[in-house]
């Protein structure tokens, strides 16, 4: 069966483990230090977030580790400024109030001006008319195609938001 991360987490003094996004926060929720073992996918990125924020040591990906870099991510995990700054991060996780700030971020960080169309407010813009600078919703681009006022081709997609990726290339 199963054991939880909280119960267990408790009881050591630093975790060891994989690095998925739910290991990472239960042991730094626990307050202890994480040293990070990747093997695949978001693994890489949250080894590299613990490092960044000093509560574990350099990840240690799985395909290249030995019992020597494992010792020594075990010697650095209980340094103290690696152990104070798990528990700074725990007590940030315990003081948060996790809805209310998602919900302020969201509404913080949305592009308002990228999402409103220029020839109506009630939908959000969807399509650019590069020829003039135009950025509109689907039904304008409708009935602006229907009428024949302008060409489908005239049309380009427009993102509300363009999105980027880190990539870690010294962890794989």
């Amino acid at each position: 069966s199963d054991v939880p991360h909280d119960w267990l987490f408790q009881h050591v003094s630093a975790v060891c483990h994989h690095g998925g996004a739910g290991t990472v926060a239960a042991g730094l929720r626990a307050g202890k230090p994480n040293i990070v073992v990747p093997f695949f996918g978001d693994q890489f990125f949250w080894g590299s977030i613990v490092e960044k924020c000093g509560a574990g040591p350099t990840p240690l990906p799985g395909k290249r580790i030995t019992a020597k870099k494992l010792a020594e991510a075990l010697t650095a995990a209980h340094e103290p400024a690696v152990q104070v700054a798990a528990e700074r991060i725990s007590k940030a996780i315990s003081d948060e109030d996790g809805c209310a700030t998602a919900l302020r971020m969201f509404h913080t960080h949305l592009p308002l001006s990228r999402m409103q169309s220029d020839l109506e407010s009630t939908f959000v813009a969807c399509y650019r008319i590069d020829e003039y600078d135009l950025q509109v919703s689907r039904p304008v681009a409708q009935v602006l195609i229907a009428t024949g006022a302008l060409y489908e081709s005239r049309f380009s997609s427009h993102p509300t938001r363009e999105w980027t990726y880190m990539y870690d290339h010294r962890m794989h």
